[in-house]
């Protein structure tokens, strides 16, 4: 059996400003890839996340996520 490999490009990120969620966003970005970060609007953690140029964060709230394609127009 072939093994397939993938390459993650692009992942979306929900609950970033946590310990688990401020991890993975680091090690997602250390492996090149580019992030996007929901937060809650108003988040006063937001400020605490990595600062890099592949890391967007993006206001929607989790239980508005059907709003998250129009929140990150």
């Amino acid at each position: 059996m072939e093994k397939i490999e993938r390459q993650i490009q692009t992942a979306i990120v929900t609950g970033p400003t946590g310990a688990v969620g401020t991890a993975l966003c680091s090690r997602l970005l250390q492996a090149g890839c580019t992030v996007v970060a929901v937060c809650r609007p108003g988040s006063p953690r937001a400020v605490a996340l990595p600062k890099d140029a592949n890391l967007y964060v993006v206001a929607c709230d989790a239980a508005n996520l059907a709003d998250l394609p129009q929140c990150m127009a």
